[in-house]
């Protein structure tokens, strides 16, 4: 699914792969929703639910940006950044809100574009999927344009 405007295009579409260790294979299906715009201006991020390893990861260097004001949202999510700086200018409260209302998703980001990776969704709930990442990518849009 694609749809386009003066300012956004969003493609959503799932993917399947194949995870193999010793002899069991497991298939991985997850859908993605990519928005690009050359209004969008954010520094590149990475955002993921906290894991089991997520503790290890830490441990061997990985860095997690934490927002003091908002404990529910840095317990839930790694967020991590080379530009802490800009990450946490852009990172309003209104996404923050966003995130630990929807923690179902892996985000990753570079200067004009925003991927978003979840668990495989119903088909007949794309509809509903392309909005929700419409309402934040508009968040994402109106930030970097006011703050960076």
């Amino acid at each position: 699914m694609e749809k386009f405007s003066d300012e956004l295009q969003i493609s959503v579409f799932d993917r399947t792969y194949v995870v193999r260790r010793g002899k069991s294979t497991s298939f991985i299906e997850d859908t993605i929703t990519i928005l690009k715009s050359s209004k969008l201006n954010i520094p590149e991020f990475t955002l993921a639910p906290e894991r089991l390893g997520s503790s290890i990861e830490k441990y061997f260097g990985l860095r997690d940006i934490n927002f003091k004001e908002y404990p529910k949202f840095s317990s839930r999510y790694i967020l991590s950044s080379d530009n802490e700086r800009n990450v946490k200018i852009v990172f309003s409260d209104k996404i923050i809100k966003f995130f630990e209302e929807n923690d179902d998703a892996f985000v990753e980001s570079g200067q004009n574009y925003i991927l978003f990776t979840q668990k495989s969704s119903d088909p007949n709930e794309r509809e509903m999927l392309f909005k929700k990442y419409l309402r934040v990518s508009k968040l994402f849009l109106d930030a970097s344009q006011s703050s960076i």
